[in-house]
C-alpha cells in the first residue's frame, strides 16, 4: 500500500465514521484495508479495461458481495443520498 493510501486509511480511522465511500476506489486497496479494520466501507468506480474483475480474486470478491459498485462514466453514484458519513477520493 503506497503512502497516499496509508494517509487515507489513517485519516478515516481517526474520524471513526459509521459508513464510508471511497469514490474512485480503483483496485479497492483502501476499501479492503478499512474493512479489515472494522470500518463499513464501500467503493464506487467506473468500469475500465485492464482491471481484474475475476470473481475469484480480491476485487471480484468485493464486487460479488456488493461492496464495490461500478458504474459507467457520467452516471450518478449508485447509492442513495445520505448513505455515507464520509466520502473520500484517493485519486487526485
Amino acid at each position: 500500500m503506497d503512502v497516499n493510501y496509508r494517509f487515507w486509511v489513517d485519516y478515516v480511522v481517526r474520524r471513526e465514521p459509521a459508513k464510508v465511500l471511497d469514490f474512485g476506489c480503483g483496485d479497492a486497496l483502501v476499501v479492503a484495508e478499512l474493512r479489515a479494520r472494522g470500518i463499513d466501507c464501500c467503493g464506487s468506480d467506473v468500469f475500465y479495461d485492464g482491471m481484474d474483475y475475476d470473481i475469484g480474486g480480491p476485487l471480484g470478491d468485493l464486487l460479488e458481495r456488493g461492496i464495490i459498485m461500478h458504474h459507467q462514466p457520467g452516471e450518478a453514484i449508485p447509492f442513495p443520498d445520505a448513505t455515507f458519513d464520509l466520502i473520500i477520493s484517493t485519486k487526485s
